[in-house]
């Protein structure tokens, strides 16, 4: 499907690194999507999520925000049937191991990586 061709998803990003996340919001706008909001934490991460329920066509989410899983995120995501891909540093053997599963990219965020990942939501 050509660029031009391909439907914009609105997404939010979550990610508790603010220069990773405004790296990815780059990316993301320069693939033609939306970013409907970023978020640090996972209290405002599900406060987004709650914001934004029936306009979100995805969620990028780091593992792992301030120090604290964002599994819980990943389960409100789950309940609502929002697709998300998990970002992380870790490899996916520790992610598994926490109770992620589900799509995944690896930081540093590569273009190619995230575009192959939506394309997959």
């Amino acid at each position: 499907m050509e660029r031009s061709e391909r439907a914009e998803l609105r997404l939010l990003v979550v990610e508790d690194e603010t220069i990773v996340a405004m790296e990815l919001e780059d990316i993301l706008g320069d693939l033609g999507h939306a970013v409907l909001g970023s978020a640090a934490t996972c209290e405002q991460a599900m406060s987004l999520i709650e914001k934004f329920a029936g306009k979100i066509d995805g969620v990028v989410l780091d593992a792992n925000l301030r120090g604290r899983s964002a599994a819980p995120v990943m389960k409100d995501l789950k309940a609502r049937d929002i697709p998300y891909i998990l970002a992380s540093g870790y490899g996916s053997e520790e992610l598994s191991k926490q109770g992620f599963d589900g799509p995944q990219i690896s930081k540093p965020y590569h273009s190619g990586e995230v575009e192959k990942a939506l394309a997959a939501l």
